[in-house]
């Protein structure tokens, strides 16, 4: 879901994302920008991503946005899905 939602934002503003992991803690969906030729993803841009969501998983969920430096050992209570 987040690579084709990631496809559509990258075929209209040349900004994509990929799926970084979720928290079923904290019920959100995180993603990472991978292409930065449009510009700086915000949380605007994944209003299609987010509505999706809440109507194929739960309107519950939410989608963030993940902002790594050059080291990402700090991130805790993740769940990687390849």
């Amino acid at each position: 879901m987040a690579t084709e939602e990631g496809i559509k934002l990258y075929t209209e503003k040349k900004i994509n994302y990929e799926f970084d992991h979720y928290s079923g803690e904290v019920k959100s969906v995180f993603v990472k920008q991978t292409v930065f030729d449009g510009g700086k993803l915000n949380h605007g841009l994944l209003i299609p991503f987010k509505e999706r969501i809440i109507k194929e998983i739960d309107n519950k969920w939410c989608v963030g946005i993940m902002v790594y430096g050059a080291n990402k050992q700090y991130v805790k209570n993740e769940t990687k899905v390849s």
